[in-house]
Parts: C-alpha cells; structure tokens; sequence
C-alpha cells in the first residue's frame, strides 16, 4: 500500500514540477506538507533517499540529521570508547580512565570534549540537530538577510532536481565494513597512477567523494 502511495505521490510531484519548476505555487505547498508527514508517519521501514523526500516534501531546514544527512557510523564512536575506558560503567569518560600509556592523551581528550564539561558523553559523539550543543551553535545570530546573497531555489526546482537525480544519489551508500570498490585514477599531477587495492591492509585510505563545482 505504501509502495502505491509512494509512486503515486512520486508521479504527481513529478508531474506538477514539470509544469513550471520556477513558479512553487503550482506544487501546493500545504498538499506537498500533508504528504510529506503522511509518508514519515506511515511508511516507518523506508530506505535512505525517502528520508530525503519526506523532508523536502514538509520544507524542513536541510542540515545534519535531516533527509540523508545523518551521523556517519565509525568503529571508533562513543559504544566503543565506553567499552574500552569506561572503568566505573557510569556512562562517562574522564581524563584519568584514559591509560597513561597514552603520550598525548590530554590533547585527544580536549580534542574530544566538545563541550568542555572534562566529561566525554554520547552527546559529545552525537553531531546531529538533536544534539543540545549543535542546537546552540545554530542559535548564534546570523549575518542580516539584506546581506546575504539569495541564491536559494524554488521549492519546484528543489523536488525536480531531487527526482532527476541532479539533488543527491538515490542509491544508499555502502554500510560500515564494506569494502570499498577497486578503481584506478590518475594522481593530482598526472605523474603517475594510484590504484585502490594496492594499499588495502597497508596503511588507512581516506576517501572522499563529492562535487566542488
């Protein structure tokens, strides 16, 4: 059923930006709202790029923990930290559970310590809007509109970029632990090039992919 509704609602949006994807008028914001929190309330188990579509639908702000923009996954996040120095099991980690085989530990805990509370917490890992220090960093003032460019786009040309595939990828992306695929590509200069599998279980790769136009 919600695979029906989804399609459905797919081909409408569809439709109506093509119309004319620089009037938002003719996409019925109010409708495009009301489906949006009817897809988030019923449609619980929904993949990635539905996520995203649920959200543009009811206009949210796009920023880390909406959409697709989610908390990355790391081996090395709070549950593993508590694991490994949590020694009272209070949920928290001071400096002094940190082994003093650790050169540089007070440097890593600082670095760590977002609020500079001398805890670390699970707040401290937690990077989303839920985040009660990431809500007051996006509290600060801003500059006044009159200064900033508007370079913002319509609702309609949102939606149509986001289902022609020019707003994001609709593909997840590959889970934690997944390896990454081979390829080959030249180096920066053009000397040389740098296939991937040649440093898997040599040395940490960092890859990152994106558009810098």
């Amino acid at each position: 059923m919600i695979a029906d509704q989804m399609t459905g609602a797919r081909n409408t949006v569809q439709e109506q930006a093509d119309v004319d994807s620089n009037n938002s008028d003719d996409l019925s914001p109010q409708l495009a709202k009301e489906l949006g929190q009817l897809l988030e309330r019923d449609w619980t188990n929904r993949p990635e790029w539905a996520h995203m579509l649920t959200a543009l639908l009811q206009g949210k702000p796009m920023g880390m923990g909406m959409g697709w923009w989610q908390p990355s996954h790391s081996r090395y996040a709070w549950n593993w930290l508590r694991e490994q120095f949590d020694a009272n099991l209070d949920d928290k980690v001071v400096l002094d559970e940190l082994p003093e085989r650790f050169p540089e530990r007070s440097l890593y805990f600082e670095r760590l310590d977002r609020n500079g509370d001398g805890e670390l917490t699970v707040d401290d890992f937690d990077w989303s809007a839920r985040n009660s220090h990431e809500q007051v960093v996006a509290d600060r003032p801003r500059r006044a509109e009159s200064d900033e460019q508007d370079d913002s786009l319509s609702f309609a040309k949102i939606i149509n970029m986001f289902l022609s595939g020019q707003f994001g990828w609709l593909n997840a992306g590959p889970e934690l632990e997944t390896e990454a695929i081979d390829f080959t590509l030249p180096t920066y200069d053009g000397t040389s090039n740098v296939t991937i599998s040649d440093w898997r279980g040599k040395k940490p790769v960092v890859l990152i992919f994106g558009s810098f136009t």
